[in-house]
């Protein structure tokens, strides 16, 4: 679709829906993609995990350093 000088709301619903319908593959594999390695990062041994780990034992000994 090319919308050149017409930009109407119709047009522009349009070519949303037209992307957004295209697209939904790959969006929903990126958002699978990015709650597992949300996931992965907070459980235990992930980045998150041990950042969060690292600063409660900081906080405890009084930000000693490693």
């Amino acid at each position: 679709m090319d919308m050149k000088d017409v930009c109407d709301k119709v047009m522009v619903d349009k070519m949303v829906n037209h992307l957004t319908e295209e697209r939904k593959e790959i969006f929903m594999k990126s958002t699978t993609e990015m709650a597992r390695l949300a996931k992965e990062s907070v459980s235990e041994g992930g980045s998150s995990y041990c950042n969060l780990d690292h600063l409660i034992k900081d906080i405890s000994t009084g930000w000693s350093d490693h």
